[in-house]
């Protein structure tokens, strides 16, 4: 891969979210998973076709190999959220490259394109590893068709001066809201979140109150919850860091450098370095 292997997106809350771009030695490794699930389905797939009449093996044979190697990453990607069991082994995952979580159309066109990265050129080597090598953010041509990245989730607990504070009562500890924030809140902003947590006590109140509330409108955008007047945004960013993190336990360690950036509409902006988590 050449070039940076960050992604930035700013959402229109001008709040800037990075992302760090999975290397190719890790999705190389999560195919490789891949490939022996697809394998091992296939020796099932035989020996359960051992016991169908030979007139109808051939046929049903092809149909099942079609559907297992065609319908394996389409059907994980749309259900673990472009995750395959793979990508989940090595902490990866599919997005969109804006940001979003990947859609069912995304998923179709990147795995309907995939035949296409392996198309050996004249040199042997399979043209979408020379397309992810000279891409800035190592997209094989399906990620190039349907607007994808793969990104790196892998981070470890977070600090406990921050997880100590989720045992108070929380609003928006309601099952909706739950599961809206841990499939809408990707890894990146959940970065932002601690990182701001983290540094509040350095800002000055301005500061403070315009970066909490502009994390603040993002969240409450994302999650589809009203702004009510009785919370601030630092307590709605505390509740729903709370809701993502309240079943980690707390690290003692200190934080270490990890790029979270988020910035405000004026122009200024804040880096966070922070050891990253969740």
């Amino acid at each position: 891969m050449i070039g940076t292997e960050r992604h930035a997106i700013r959402t229109p809350e001008q709040v800037v979210i990075e992302y760090r771009i999975a290397g190719l030695g890790s999705r190389s490794l999560a195919w490789l998973i891949d490939q022996a699930v697809l394998f091992a389905a296939l020796a099932v797939a035989s020996l359960l076709l051992a016991w169908i009449p030979a007139i109808a093996r051939t046929a049903l044979g092809m149909i099942a190999g079609f559907v297992i190697f065609v319908g394996y990453s389409m059907a994980f990607e749309a259900a673990w959220d472009g995750q395959t069991p793979g990508k989940r082994m090595l902490g990866i995952r599919a997005i969109d490259a804006r940001g979003f979580s990947i859609s069912p159309v995304s998923v179709l066109i990147r795995n309907a394109v995939r035949a296409l990265d392996f198309f050996p050129p004249p040199c042997g080597v399979a043209i979408g590893g020379i397309v992810a090598l000279l891409d800035p953010l190592g997209r094989r041509i399906g990620d190039l068709a349907a607007g994808t990245i793969v990104i790196s989730e892998r981070h470890p607990p977070i600090p406990r001066r921050v997880a100590e504070g989720f045992s108070r009562p929380n609003s928006l500890d309601r099952p909706e809201i739950r599961t809206r924030a841990l499939r809408r809140i990707p890894p990146a902003l959940r970065e932002c979140i601690l990182s701001l947590l983290l540094r509040r006590d350095r800002l000055d109140d301005d500061a403070r109150i315009d970066l909490f509330d502009r994390t603040a409108d993002l969240l409450a955008r994302r999650l589809e919850i009203p702004r009510e007047s009785f919370l601030s945004g630092e307590r709605l960013v505390e509740d729903v860091a709370a809701i993502l993190y309240a079943r980690r336990p707390g690290s003692s360690g200190s934080a270490r450098s990890r790029n979270s950036t988020m910035s405000g509409g004026s122009g200024a902006s804040k880096t966070m370095r922070r050891r990253p988590t969740g």
